[in-house]
């Protein structure tokens, strides 16, 4: 189960949009796509959870045998993993743990 808090900050000329795991519906509390530019970095947090809740963040790719863009492997809580998109297209992921946990990047 997660929620996702959308964060932006201008690094460079680049966004980084953060979105913060967490456990519980609304599983999406911003939407479940985040919509950045070539060139910018999303950052997925599990923030410090009481229930100590471990997420993974994936693109469908590397589940379904087809091209691997990203892949966080196990996130604890406290950690992050960031990924820069270099080519516009859709980017749908999911928690490998928790098949209702998913989302996408569109990158434009």
């Amino acid at each position: 189960m997660m929620v996702l808090l959308l964060l932006s900050a201008s690094v460079a000329g680049a966004e980084v949009r953060e979105v913060v795991l967490l456990d519980g519906p609304p599983y999406y509390g911003n939407g479940s796509m985040v919509r950045v530019a070539v060139g910018d970095t999303v950052k997925w947090t599990n923030p410090m959870r009481k229930d100590g809740a471990v997420h993974t963040v994936t693109q469908m790719g590397c589940l379904t045998g087809d091209a691997c863009e990203f892949d966080s492997g196990l996130l604890t809580p406290g950690q992050a993993f960031s990924y820069t998109f270099t080519t516009a297209g859709t980017y749908p992921y999911r928690c490998r743990l928790h098949a209702p946990m998913e989302g996408g990047v569109v990158v434009q």
